[in-house]
């Protein structure tokens, strides 16, 4: 699941032509789902409001897309809210990859 994410990410110009440029991306965002999955402490592949700021967190030490901005706003839950796509209260790592997907579009 998660190479295929990445390979939908790339798909829609994420990545730089450079290699290492792709591989620099390609290593980021496994450090994004591992921080997922560590943020998802019960296992069940989904992120609680309190998990996704655990998540948050974790992506801003490594300065990802705009975590290190909601955590100095402490703009949690609005920006739970926001990809939260089906507002089932919890986030699916689907659901934030396709946040990411239209945040790359939208940067075209």
């Amino acid at each position: 699941m998660l190479a295929g994410s990445i390979l939908a990410l790339m798909s829609f110009g994420a990545i730089a032509s450079e290699s290492d440029d792709r591989e620099a991306l390609l290593k980021t965002l496994r450090q994004v789902h591992a921080n997922y999955q560590a943020a998802d402490e019960d296992g069940d592949g989904n992120l609680t409001m309190l998990q996704f700021r655990a998540f948050i967190d974790a992506n801003a030490e490594i300065d990802f897309a705009r975590a290190r901005q909601v955590k100095r706003m402490r703009a949690y839950r609005p920006a739970f809210l926001a990809v939260d796509l089906n507002s089932d209260g919890s986030l699916s790592w689907q659901e934030y990859v396709t946040v990411l997907r239209s945040g790359a579009n939208a940067a075209r």
